[in-house]
């Protein structure tokens, strides 16, 4: 028997081998327990059953792209360029190389990458169920050419595979619709929304008892502003978990997450109080006070009672979603930036304008260590300050922040009318108006 050969037959015998390692832990375990244990707390880090052993002899099926996207991780931290496995992710992210891109995108690159890496790292999981759900034979010879070219990050030719497929098997439904949700995810990942929305419709349309496809097609009703079409289908999916998992699941807590935020940004705030305070119900009883997902419904909180008006409130929000970002992830990390320039919005805002300057300094220190000078977070942040010294009618020290933004905005490829620049434009040039009247 070949190497190759061997190979094939542990590929197609993976069953037996799983039923073998089990009655081998089983044996081990029984007849040398404090050994197995002793390996059992070195792999893991803490004591667990036997159970937990199945885990390391289960064969992992998408080795190679977790291999990759484990890389390409690394080299983002690193921001290394040369990495071919990040050329290739960047490539499929933009259909630009690095050197073709322009400059605002250059400046984002590092924290838009980490999103699209999480973006992709998701929707593997989508992809991963979706492969375990399959039980036709068509269907599974595809996703075998399919898991080559996902290795390459070739989003357009998974397409044309996946629409290929669609053309010679019209009459399977149940895998059509599995087809048209990874055609919508593949548009979702290149940032092409309306593609997207068409092909999460159509999933819909041929399974409209599935809450992931519904949930990802109101996810993306959302960013393309569809407000009320949104919310319909997120209360669809959010039947459907309610009869399946319950309410007190994080499924179920998500989704009353997700119709807070639609609800906010149809400035409707009492109703996007009570989801997320539904929401975050749920995430204490189901998976405990220190995790980001209640952070996140913290800050939401915090941000719907700014826009009410309700700024103690907010800044209490705030501060929660604050004690657990420190404790969870870190204090340099841009997302503590984020709250840190909340607390300082909703402290001016109550016209608390030392307290407000306190925590823009904060958010400014670790934007510049971590995203660094010319990024668009830290031009905001430097108009946050201009707003707060022109406030404080510290006219020199306005203008002094208005400038150092517009220097940000002026390298960036920011159109002209961006919404962005004009308000810090109108803020410098209000500020110079204030400090000449002063001086006549």
């Amino acid at each position: 028997m070949t190497g190759q050969e061997i190979i094939n037959w542990l590929n197609e015998n993976q069953g037996v081998l799983a039923v073998i390692s089990i009655v081998v832990a089983i044996l081990l375990a029984f007849l040398f327990k404090s050994k197995v244990t002793k390996v059992i707390e070195y792999i893991g880090g803490n004591k667990v059953s036997i159970w937990g052993l199945f885990n390391f002899t289960k064969v992992n099926d998408n080795y190679e792209i977790l291999r990759k996207l484990r890389e390409i991780k690394q080299s983002i931290k690193r921001k290394d360029l040369d990495d071919p496995f990040l050329k290739k992710f960047i490539y499929a992210r933009y259909r630009k190389n690095y050197e073709e891109l322009d400059e605002y995108s250059k400046a984002v690159l590092w924290e838009d990458l980490g999103k699209s890496l999480k973006e992709f790292e998701e929707s593997e999981e989508k992809y991963k169920k979706i492969k375990q759900e399959i039980t036709g034979k068509e269907l599974k010879a595809l996703f075998s050419e399919v898991d080559k070219v996902r290795e390459e990050f070739d989003y357009q030719k998974v397409d044309q595979l996946l629409a290929g497929f669609e053309e010679k098997n019209s009459d399977l439904i149940a895998d059509i619709a599995k087809t048209y949700f990874l055609r919508a995810d593949n548009f979702a990942l290149q940032i092409k929304y309306r593609k997207a929305e068409e092909y999460y419709e159509k999933a819909v349309v041929l399974d409209d008892q599935n809450p992931g496809y519904l949930n990802d097609y109101a996810l993306i009703l959302r960013i393309l502003g569809e407000y009320d079409k949104a919310i319909k289908y997120y209360e669809k999916a959010l039947e459907v978990y309610l009869k399946t998992t319950g309410e007190n699941h994080p499924n179920t807590a998500n989704t009353y997450n997700n119709l807070g935020i639609v609800y906010d940004s149809k400035s409707d705030y009492d109703k996007a109080i009570e989801y997320y305070k539904k929401a975050l119900e749920i995430y204490l009883k189901t998976i405990g006070e220190n995790h980001p997902d209640i952070a996140n419904t913290y800050n939401n909180l915090g941000i719907v009672y700014r826009s009410k008006g309700e700024y103690d409130k907010a800044i209490e929000y705030y501060k929660k979603a604050l004690e657990i970002k420190l404790k969870t992830i870190s204090e340099n990390h841009p997302d503590v930036a984020g709250t840190y320039n909340n607390l300082g919005v909703a402290y001016e805002s109550k016209g608390e304008y030392d307290k407000a300057i306190e925590y823009y300094e904060k958010a400014l220190e670790i934007e510049l260590k971590t995203l660094g000078e010319d990024h668009p977070n830290t031009a905001m942040t430097y108009n946050n300050l201009g707003n707060v010294y022109g406030s404080n009618a510290n006219y020199d020290k306005a203008i002094k922040y208005y400038e150092k933004a517009l220097g940000i905005y002026d390298k960036s490829d920011l159109p002209e009318n961006h919404p962005n620049i004009q308000q810090t434009k109108n803020g410098l040039e209000m500020a110079k108006r204030l400090k000449s009247k002063i001086k006549n």
